[in-house]
């Protein structure tokens, strides 16, 4: 047609055209005219970004299903599998023309997270572990000074019992911190090494109760002994199977693309 609209565009700072709206909404759909490249028409008051020219936004043609989202517009570029990852989230306002994930790359970071997320778990626990000791090393700290002031004629003999609960709840603390930092950072001797420390622990205390439930031989001995198996137990076999699960995980994370990785570690994940 004559009279029909003749527009120009703008990519990478060249401009081109003229083109009628449709060859230019074909050029959108093929990603030739990106949503932040200008676009400009006789009449126009200046040149405005395609995402933003209500012509181009416009698509009669879009399916019902992926309009029920509002920001939705095909010629924005956005993907069917945004559009379902995103229903009911609020609208982003940032560029929604740029999707560097395909398909492929999306499968590969999921399945990234959530054996990264294995790994963290272990990480997050001895951390726990860490907090929970230092606690417990202060109280006892506490307890022991006030101890020692009020019997201060046996602090000698004393300070011989307490130098070796000192020295083993530093001895933890050590060994959560750096079980924590190289879970973290996926190195297996990390969690292989509080896997074995969970399995050891956790034996000699069965063993301790059982050998003083047989030798005091009371009923009450015997009850109280079957909750204390049945606590520890919980506990170590707990703390033993969240190791095991990032000792398993590590290997398969790190075969992971290097920029799955990449952006897992930058984000904190």
């Amino acid at each position: 047609m004559a009279n029909e609209t003749r527009w120009f565009f703008a990519r990478s700072g060249q401009q081109s055209g003229p083109v009628t709206i449709s060859e230019l909404k074909e050029m959108i759909g093929r990603g030739e005219v990106g949503p932040g490249d200008l676009v400009w028409h006789e009449g126009m008051g200046a040149w405005t970004p395609a995402g933003k020219t209500l012509e181009l936004a416009a698509n009669p043609a879009a399916p019902v299903a992926a309009a029920e989202i509002g920001y939705y517009a095909p010629a924005m570029g956005i993907p069917e599998r945004a559009l379902l990852n995103l229903r009911g989230h609020a609208r982003p306002t940032g560029d929604t023309g740029d999707w560097p994930l395909d398909d492929q790359r999306l499968n590969q970071f999921q399945s990234a997270l959530k054996l990264r997320k294995k790994i963290t778990s272990a990480a997050g626990l001895y951390r726990l572990l860490l907090f929970l000791a230092i606690i417990s090393f202060a109280g006892f700290f506490v307890a022991a000074v006030v101890t020692l002031l009020q019997n201060q004629n046996r602090m000698r003999t004393a300070m011989y019992g307490f130098v070796p609960f000192v020295a083993l709840f530093l001895a933890f603390s050590v060994l959560y911190y750096f079980a924590e930092r190289g879970t973290r950072r996926s190195h297996r001797w990390a969690p292989l090494t509080m896997l074995i420390i969970f399995i050891v622990s956790g034996a000699v205390q069965i063993s301790s109760i059982i050998v003083t439930a047989h030798s005091m031989g009371s009923a009450q001995t015997g009850s109280d002994a079957v909750v204390g198996l049945v606590v520890i137990l919980i506990f170590n076999g707990a703390f033993a199977i969240v190791s095991w699960k990032a000792l398993a995980a590590i290997p398969r994370y790190l075969a992971q693309p290097a920029w799955c990785q990449e952006l897992i570690v930058k984000a904190g994940l």
